[in-house]
Order: C-alpha cells, then sequence, then structure tokens
C-alpha cells in the first residue's frame, strides 16, 4: 500500500513539474511569435527604404544624364571664350 501511495506522489510530481515545463515552454513560444513578428515588421520597413533608395537612386541618375552634357557643354564654351575672347 505505501509503495502505491509513493508511486501516485511521484506521478503527482511528475504530472506537476511537466504542466510547470510545458506553460514555461507556452511562454517561450509566445515571446519567439512577437520577436518575429516585430522583426518582419522592420524587414518589411527596410524592404521599403531600400525601393525608395533605388527609386530615389535611379531619378538622380537620369538628371544626372541630362544634366551632365549641359554642364560639359558650358565648360566647353567657357574654354572656348577664354582661348578665343
Amino acid at each position: 500500500m505505501e509503495s502505491m501511495q509513493a508511486s501516485l506522489e511521484a506521478e503527482q510530481r511528475s504530472k506537476g513539474e511537466a504542466l510547470r515545463i510545458k506553460k514555461k515552454l507556452e511562454g517561450d513560444i509566445n515571446e519567439l511569435e512577437i520577436a518575429l513578428d516585430h522583426s518582419n515588421k522592420a524587414n518589411n520597413e527596410a524592404q521599403k527604404s531600400i525601393k525608395r533608395y533605388q527609386v530615389l537612386r535611379s531619378s538622380v541618375l537620369v538628371v544626372e544624364s541630362y544634366t551632365c552634357p549641359s554642364v560639359i557643354l558650358k565648360l566647353h564654351m567657357l574654354n572656348l571664350k577664354y582661348f578665343f575672347p
């Protein structure tokens, strides 16, 4: 009879320990899900920033492609005026 009582108490302790571990793991999973959500949001913002930068950079390249020839032409004209007043 005593061995059955000891066995029952050991089983109850084991169940209690398993329940405690289960709750801790559920809490850990919840924290990881929150961290993953924050990481995904940060990644989305970074991707948006990269796309904005790419659009801005391509716009700058377009503007430079139109302005550089005119700047070079103006410099040539200034050089001509210097050499041929």
